[in-house]
């Protein structure tokens, strides 16, 4: 059998060659999207009978509006002395921003933007504001996304180039300092811890490799045969639109 292969290998190469591509193109046109067959969420990756996935859609239905699964908050903070109205005018310019940000990109799904104007809640985003000193304010800015998906992370990347911008166009009065936390923050330097972990061990398991086909095969030229086959394979990819995949992580 193995003899007859080789002959046929052997005879009709081109003929092989051109079916093992004319294969791969067809399962590249009818495969499902990357998108369709991935979760980019970390609780809807679970069962829909878990109680964390009936408790978040318990949530949406009961506050479709306001809840939020992540967020990405902006403080600013004046370390010796309170507020002053100067901080609150500009920290009420970076709250416009962020909503006129909503407004533009909805794919980042910005549900709603809160600071100290909100009648809710508004108080309680100035560190003690009823005493009058308050030190602090909170800008809360709501995700549908949950905080390691990744249309969160775009969000907190698009809301630090926001705040980034409106600083080097109206400087923040002097001795505001500001920054940006929040879970959804915490999930995105998650990941890009996660990432440089998976930099640094992929480039260690292909040191690796390299060392142990250059034992096996006592060739450069007959090891870079199998390290070309690896490199040229595809990844995941969409059908039409060859965008980064989904994870959850």
């Amino acid at each position: 059998m193995f003899e007859r292969l080789a002959i046929l290998v052997e005879r009709r190469s081109w003929l092989i060659i051109a079916g093992w591509a004319v294969f791969a193109a067809t399962l590249w046109w009818f495969a499902p999207k990357w998108e369709e067959v991935s979760r980019d969420d970390d609780v809807r990756f679970f069962p829909a009978g878990s109680p964390t996935v009936i408790g978040q859609d318990l949530l949406q239905r009961g506050f479709p509006e306001s809840v939020a699964s992540s967020q990405a908050v902006v403080i600013a903070e004046r370390k010796e002395s309170k507020l002053t109205p100067a901080d609150l005018n500009w920290l009420d310019g970076v709250t416009e921003a962020l909503i006129k940000l909503s407004s533009d990109r909805p794919g980042l799904g910005i549900r709603q933007v809160l600071d100290r104007r909100n009648l809710m809640i508004g108080t309680r985003l100035v560190g003690n504001a009823n005493n009058g000193n308050g030190q602090a304010s909170l800008i809360i800015v709501m995700l549908k996304g949950t905080y390691l998906a990744r249309t969160s992370r775009e969000a907190v990347k698009e809301v630090s180039r926001v705040v980034e911008e409106y600083g080097q166009a109206r400087p923040a009065p002097a001795g505001l300092s500001h920054g940006i936390t929040g879970s959804a923050a915490v999930g995105r330097d998650m990941n890009s811890a996660s990432d440089e972990s998976i930099a640094n061990t992929t480039t260690a398991t292909i040191a690796l490799v390299v060392a142990i086909l250059l034992i096996v095969y006592r060739s450069p030229l007959l090891a870079l045969i199998p390290l070309l086959t690896i490199g040229l394979s595809p990844g995941p990819r969409s059908r039409r639109s060859p965008s980064l995949p989904r994870s959850r992580s």
